[in-house]
């Protein structure tokens, strides 16, 4: 039996703020970039729209091929502290695993370009096709008719693969499926106000 698992969201949580924020800001300049996925974010996290909606339009606004996306997502930072609260889990035996709702075209690179390419990572993918991204969930993932990739279903695995206990850390609405099962939550941002409304029990973190 496991120690305990930690599933850690991705986007604004291992990194400072959504990395697929950053990249557009990066890619098409600090004003179009906020006013291209700004709407699209706003209506995610008020719950009106989904993943697969969401970058849909993301993708289409853009506009950037995946080797270009990789070049500018690797120069993207962590969270200060990320590094060694992987270390720490290691330490006192708890396995880490990140579990996103983001896109394995941006996450990889940033991944790998920290020295943290062999973390498990379970993320959606995108494929570019001819006028544009084919969009797939993440191997093995259970959607919930608004996650592609539901973190419910990955708190209800890690039981099911012996956890004594799950902890979610998160930051957005894509971590509220699984903070209503996990045993623990860490929640910052949206995640939190979620929680808060809910009457979830949860830790803050900065």
């Amino acid at each position: 039996m496991s120690a305990g698992v930690v599933l850690v969201d991705f986007d604004g949580t291992v990194t400072p703020v959504d990395s697929d924020f950053a990249l557009a800001d990066a890619w098409l300049g600090a004003e179009a970039g906020p006013a291209m996925y700004g709407p699209l974010a706003a209506a995610y996290e008020r719950l009106e729209i989904g993943m697969q909606a969401y970058f849909e339009g993301y993708l289409a606004g853009l506009k950037a091929t995946p080797a270009q996306m990789a070049t500018v997502a690797a120069q993207l930072p962590v969270r200060p502290g990320f590094m060694d609260f992987v270390r720490w889990c290691r330490e006192v035996g708890l396995e880490l695993r990140l579990v996103s709702e983001g896109l394995d075209l941006y996450i990889q690179p940033i991944l790998d370009a920290h020295g943290l390419g062999d973390l498990p990572l379970s993320c959606n993918r995108a494929e570019e096709r001819a006028g544009g991204y084919r969009i797939s969930a993440a191997v093995g993932a259970e959607s919930c008719g608004r996650c592609l990739n539901c973190k419910g279903a990955h708190v209800r695995r890690a039981r099911a693969d012996g956890a004594a206990f799950v902890a979610v850390v998160g930051n957005g609405a894509s971590d509220l499926c699984a903070a209503r099962l996990a045993d623990a939550v860490f929640a910052r941002d949206s995640l939190a106000a979620h929680c808060a409304r809910l009457g979830l029990d949860y830790v803050p973190w900065e």
